[in-house]
């Protein structure tokens, strides 16, 4: 059975449909690229699979509190360090925070501000902070974005390293990755609706 399932799913915005309906499933272990262009209502799609936007139609099928998702802009509070936000996560493990801090090269970073981070570390931060929540699928919104190359390897490498233990969704663009990609991921293409006015 799919950890996350997505049947006939159209999205509105002031009443008219994004894109054409969207099905797809997503089991233990895969890794999908959800693909369309601007406008097109990925990152909308993303917020009606991880509950925060309501206007759609459809079902989709997921298990309950075990989503995890990275936004696309960060909604942390800046004014606190990696470490103290960390330990502020339902659940948090410290021997998988310390892995976590390792494997994203993190480590000399725990106790700044998240405000004086940079934009590649901060995104590695924000990464560490979506591993740690308890979770069966992965949302990820442009996780590659606006990081320089070493950033963007170290998190395709965590995310190829932990893929057996979840299902991943991930709206990313080529442009921002470096050409980077999660090895055996599948690509969704969304197609935008010929019923948009």
């Amino acid at each position: 059975m799919p950890l996350l399932s997505v049947t006939s799913v159209v999205v509105y915005r002031r009443h008219a449909p994004l894109f054409s309906p969207a099905t797809f499933s997503l089991e233990l272990g895969d890794c999908m690229l959800l693909a369309a262009g601007n406008g097109v209502g990925k990152t909308t799609l993303l917020d009606c699979i991880a509950g925060l936007y309501h206007d759609w139609t459809g079902t989709i099928e997921k298990p309950r509190n075990e989503v995890s998702y990275l936004q696309q802009s960060s909604r942390y509070v800046h004014t606190l360090s990696l470490s103290s936000l960390a330990r502020l996560v339902i659940g948090f493990d410290e021997v998988t925070y310390q892995r976590l801090l390792e494997s994203l090269d993190l480590g000399h970073r725990k106790d700044a501000f998240l405000a004086v981070l940079s934009g590649g570390e901060l995104q590695r931060a924000r990464l560490l902070l979506a591993l740690l929540r308890r979770h069966r699928v992965l949302l990820l919104d442009e996780p590659f974005a606006n990081v320089d190359l070493c950033s963007s390897e170290a998190i395709a490498a965590q995310l190829q390293k932990t893929r057996s233990a979840r299902a991943t969704l991930i709206v990313s663009h080529p442009r921002d990755a470096h050409n980077i990609s999660i090895q055996g991921s599948t690509v969704y293409e969304l197609h935008r609706s010929y019923s948009r006015t």
